[in-house]
Parts: structure tokens; C-alpha cells; sequence
């Protein structure tokens, strides 16, 4: 519960700066940036060797951006057992949303730029 309600604060305080840094956007590192977390995650699933606090905050920093949540069980230090249903989803997220995404290099951010289709595709 207390990971629902720190989500949604973060998506909300995600949603509302946006329009303030929209002139700060960029596109392309954001991608990779995102990109670059999916990846990482993915490579958890495939069984390769990763750090787990780097597991967790990737997990953390896609659920907040997609407001969607990983099916796995969270504790005290996070998150560290994502899906393939949840990279799916996250994956589904990304390429319908991609143009939305800004990186602001000031203030070190990945935010959203526009409304989102925050569903998942869980077929």
C-alpha cells in the first residue's frame, strides 16, 4: 500500500513539473535513458547476473514513469523480481508513449511531457 500511494505522489509531482521544464526537453536521452532501464531489466530475465540495488531502482524509476506496477513483491529496500508480463507492459507503455518522454539536464529528470496512454497491454 505504501508503495501505491508513493507512486502515485511521485506520478502526480512527475505530471505537474512537466509543464514547467517543457522548454528543457530532450527527446532522444530520454529514450535512451528509458531504453537503457528496460534493457537492464531484461537482462535480469534472462537470467544474467545484475546488482540488485541497480534491479530495484530501475523497476522503481519504470513504474513511476508508466504508472504501471511490477507484479513483484516489494519489501523495505524495494523491488527485485519484475516479470516478463511486466516488461511487456512497460515495453507496450514505451512504444506508445516514447515522444512523450523529456529528459531535463538540469535538474538530472525524466519526466513526461504531454498525456500519456499509461495502460498496459495485457494480453
Amino acid at each position: 500500500m505504501k508503495n501505491k500511494i508513493r507512486i502515485s505522489i511521485l506520478g502526480l509531482l512527475v505530471v505537474c513539473t512537466s509543464s514547467c521544464m517543457a522548454q528543457n526537453c530532450n527527446n532522444k536521452i530520454a529514450r535512451d535513458i528509458f531504453k537503457d532501464e528496460l534493457q537492464f531489466i531484461e537482462s535480469y530475465l534472462n537470467g544474467k547476473d545484475v546488482k540488485l540495488d541497480k534491479l530495484s531502482s530501475s523497476i522503481n524509476k519504470v513504474e513511476i514513469i508508466t504508472s504501471i506496477e511490477s507484479e513483484s513483491d516489494g519489501n523495505y529496500w524495494g523491488k527485485f523480481k519484475p516479470t516478463n508480463k511486466d516488461l511487456k507492459n512497460w515495453k507496450f507503455w514505451y512504444d506508445s508513449n516514447k515522444d512523450n518522454l523529456c529528459w531535463n539536464k538540469d535538474k538530472n529528470t525524466l519526466y513526461i511531457s504531454k498525456n500519456t496512454n499509461a495502460t498496459s497491454n495485457s494480453k
